[in-house]
């Protein structure tokens, strides 16, 4: 079955065998990658029921923990980047513990309310909506 279609001629039948032969190529593909997906996780399953695998779960968290830890130093800078990293953490921790007992004393009504803490003789403002 020939027709005419800008200015060409299409043939049906074989498009319809292109792509019967296109689908089967595709089926075979996901098949033998189910293959592989089940023989890895055939493999996996095996490393993971290992006693030695289990046994080592504590070094291995010690180690990433390490890792993890070298990289937030790291990316301080030096000495001095990680003293200011923590000063900033204590005056922050700070902050929010006055926040909060004022908050507390004030019972929290629901509506905005507007918070002042004095630090070194400065007040600072602190808005809350609850």
């Amino acid at each position: 079955m020939n027709e005419e279609k800008n200015g060409r001629s299409v043939d049906y039948q074989e498009e319809y065998e292109k792509e019967h032969l296109r689908c089967a190529d595709l089926a075979g593909r996901v098949a033998d990658l189910e293959a592989k997906c089940e023989d890895l996780d055939f493999k996996l399953k095996r490393i993971k029921n290992n006693p030695i695998w289990k046994a080592s779960a504590p070094a291995r968290k010690a180690m990433h923990f390490c890792i993890r830890q070298y990289g937030r130093v790291k990316n301080c800078g030096n000495l001095r980047g990680i003293l200011a990293k923590i000063r900033y953490k204590q005056r922050e921790k700070g902050h929010e513990a006055v926040w909060h007992r004022q908050l507390s004393l004030t019972g929290g009504s629901g509506k905005a309310k507007k918070y002042a803490v004095s630090q070194n003789g400065k007040n600072q403002y602190f808005s809350t909506a609850f």
